[in-house]
């Protein structure tokens, strides 16, 4: 599983400050490296034989609990520390982002007979509910990835 980063390349949220002069160069290379990046990756997966990874949204991994499922942006105290404001889990933030990701995957791949393009998911079918409903490791305090 992979962030979907293709916003990278769209530009709009790369707004200037007021003042300064437009650098169409560092969003160039911004670009560069991530189509290189996801080039490398597809290239070396298909060698090995394995899928092509699956694109995530991003939205909020960084901030939700890999436990209990709160998100709020408290959960970052700083850019290297995630701290449930709910539960108490402490983790690396980027670790427990990854986990994040990959268990939106399994979400989404859930979620995808049972709902129509565009129809508003009920409470109980949210990111949030779905991760607080999966089994926790105790030794490990993180989701098991097995369904609930």
């Amino acid at each position: 599983m992979l962030e979907d980063l293709s916003v990278i390349s769209q530009g709009p949220h790369h707004k200037r400050p007021k003042g300064q002069r437009r650098s169409n160069f560092a969003r160039m290379l911004n670009r560069a490296q991530y189509q290189k990046l996801a080039k490398i990756l597809d290239y070396k997966l298909q060698v090995e034989g394995l899928p092509l990874p699956k694109l995530i949204n991003p939205a909020w991994t960084s901030r939700t609990c890999n436990v209990c499922g709160h998100a709020d942006k408290a959960n970052r105290p700083d850019q290297a520390n995630f701290a449930c404001q709910q539960c108490g889990h402490e983790k690396h933030a980027d670790t427990n982002a990854a986990r994040n990701i990959a268990c939106k995957h399994l979400w989404q791949t859930g979620l995808k007979g049972q709902i129509k393009k565009g129809q508003k998911l009920e409470e109980n079918q949210k990111f949030g509910a779905w991760i607080a409903s999966r089994p926790v490791d105790p030794a490990t305090q993180v989701s098991t990835g097995v369904g609930p």
